[in-house]
């Protein structure tokens, strides 16, 4: 087992950390780190803290995420995706314990697949959120080997900003949403994410493996789900990616094989639709 008693999460206040916290701390002495207590991205903060705990394990949710915004603060981005994740690599291996590290479908945003990506396809990140995330996952390798490197995608749950909570309030606020749909990867519930990690971080091997739901399905697919489970009266229309303008780019087919899990420790992932149902019970919204 590699998951210990003394265990620091990073953001632990968003959506992933929010739910790592909700299911180890009742069994565990679990330490916070999250702005603006604390600053990861200056190395001998991130190391007094994490050494004045002592953690048996690291799980790094903490993430620079506004995809659109990183391309106008580029250097914040870098600092807390790349450089951030660096000295947490580097504390982890000074006191020899594993970290998880969580990255993204965006590290295939220029690469051309059309089948489920596994995890020794070439990446190839484009954009300033992709490249950050991608320099997260080497400054892992580099300074860390005893690592999981968790790759997911298209992330919802309680905890933050969200494509499911932000399609619910305008659905209900107008008569029509225009939608991607030419962009096809796969809705991960954190929840369920969350388990799964728990699980890999107790009985796999060290290595980098692809955690998403299962199934795929494009943004105008995935809102038209949510706004047919929540029986919301709004159209949906589908747009290309060129007519929604967005300052950074997209990958434009990102669903993730599981191929490590699948054959580690098995795949316990549920289809993104049964998970979806599950939130939008959980939130009161199912119809």
């Amino acid at each position: 087992m590699n998951r210990g008693n003394y265990i620091t999460i990073t953001g632990h206040k968003g959506i992933l950390g929010s739910q790592l916290m909700k299911l180890l701390s009742p069994e565990h002495e679990i330490q916070g780190l999250d702005l603006p207590e604390n600053d990861l991205t200056d190395l001998k903060s991130a190391r007094r803290a994490v050494l004045k705990f002592e953690p048996d394990i690291i799980f790094h949710t903490a993430a620079y995420t506004d995809v659109d915004g990183a391309e106008s603060d580029i250097e914040k981005a870098f600092l807390v995706n790349s450089l951030a994740t660096r000295n947490l690599a580097l504390t982890a291996a000074e006191i020899d314990i594993p970290i998880v590290y969580f990255s993204t479908d965006f590290v295939f945003c220029g690469c051309n697949y059309s089948a489920p990506i596994n995890e020794f396809q070439p990446a190839a990140p484009k954009g300033v959120y992709a490249l950050s995330k991608w320099g997260g996952e080497e400054e892992i390798r580099r300074y860390q080997p005893k690592h999981y490197i968790i790759r997911t995608s298209w992330l919802y749950g309680a905890g933050g900003k969200n494509f499911v909570d932000t399609i619910c309030k305008l659905a209900s606020q107008r008569d029509s949403l225009n939608v991607i749909n030419d962009q096809k990867g796969t809705p991960t519930f954190a929840a369920d994410l969350a388990e799964e990690t728990i699980r890999l971080a107790d009985f796999a091997p060290y290595g980098t493996y692809h955690i998403s739901g299962i199934g795929s399905c494009s943004w105008y697919e995935f809102a038209w789900e949510i706004v047919k489970l929540t029986g919301l009266h709004c159209k949906i229309y589908p747009i290309s990616t060129w007519e929604y303008n967005s300052a950074a780019p997209r990958p434009a087919y990102s669903a993730l094989d599981h191929l490590c899990l699948r054959n580690t420790i098995g795949d316990n992932m549920p289809h993104w639709r049964d998970s979806l149902k599950k939130y939008l019970e959980q939130t009161n919204r199912l119809k």
